[in-house]
């Protein structure tokens, strides 16, 4: 009996040719192109029961979604909360026009299921300045700074666990204004600091000055205004005096920040 040959299917010539993996490479081109670096956030969405933190950035900020920008997460922060830990987060706004420099800041804190609890508006920042950091303390307040120029920030102080969440004035500067924060004392509690006089005599000078506020347990208070010299090698300043707030050279704080004050004043006359 002759044997028969059995001829093998055909492939097809659209597979022989490569054209089906030329396609495949050119979609995943196009996706890689539309949405670049949140690629990878926007996939594992789709995949995971609760939405990323990428995502919930960009629902809570119109201008994320605008054409020519995104947003970047910077830095986060866990708070700790009777009804559970919130989050920080500081996020840039980049503007993809100016090679990927940041067109502002914002933070925005979430609750422990992921919803959104409090938002700040984009701050807006000559391009290399902007947010610098997230902080806490013992009060489980939100302490936040952004640098201004080389020499000058503001900073923000928040208690996110209030309803509606408390911002002591402090963003906007309509109330509490600040140029920064210390380290948590020995009983980790944060200072404010806000200097009475602006760049070069704040750094410069053998002797400045600075209004300190305090946590009291319900708001914080003007205590006084330091006197303190020059930056050590050690990055610190030593105090030199304590002038008592209402006293004669401290009667109520500035109520600018620094960089908005003049700093032209000489190295021998009278510090305010």
């Amino acid at each position: 009996m002759a044997k028969r040959t059995v001829k093998a299917p055909e492939r097809s010539r659209w597979y022989r040719d490569g054209t089906v993996l030329t396609w495949i490479g050119i979609a995943l081109a196009i996706v890689v192109a539309l949405f670049g670096d949140n690629l990878w956030s926007r996939l594992t969405g789709l995949f995971d029961r609760e939405p990323s933190l990428q995502h919930r950035v960009e629902q809570a900020i119109a201008e994320c979604r605008q054409d020519g920008y995104e947003c970047r997460t910077t830095k986060s922060i866990v708070i700790a909360n009777g009804a559970g830990a919130l989050t920080a987060v500081g996020v840039d706004l980049i503007d993809k026009n100016l090679s990927g420099s940041a067109a502002g800041s914002a933070v925005l804190v979430f609750d422990a299921s992921g919803g959104l609890r409090w938002t700040s508006p984009i701050q807006s920042f000559q391009p290399g300045y902007g947010l610098t950091g997230l902080d806490t303390d013992v009060t489980n307040h939100l302490f936040v700074s952004f640098a201004v120029t080389n020499h000058s920030g503001i900073a923000w102080v928040i208690d996110p666990s209030t309803t509606p969440v408390q911002t002591f004035g402090s963003v906007g500067g309509s109330g509490l204004v600040i140029d920064g924060y210390e380290e948590p004392n020995f009983a980790g509690v944060r200072r404010l600091l806000t200097y009475r006089e602006g760049w070069p005599a704040n750094t410069r000078n053998p002797s400045t000055s600075r209004d300190v506020f305090e946590w009291n347990g319900t708001k914080y208070v003007h205590r006084g205004c330091e006197l303190v010299g020059p930056i050590g090698a050690d990055g610190n300043r030593q105090v030199q005096m304590m002038r008592p707030a209402g006293s004669a050279h401290c009667r109520q704080p500035v109520g600018k920040y620094s960089v908005d004050l003049d700093g032209d004043r000489t190295a021998g006359a009278q510090v305010p």
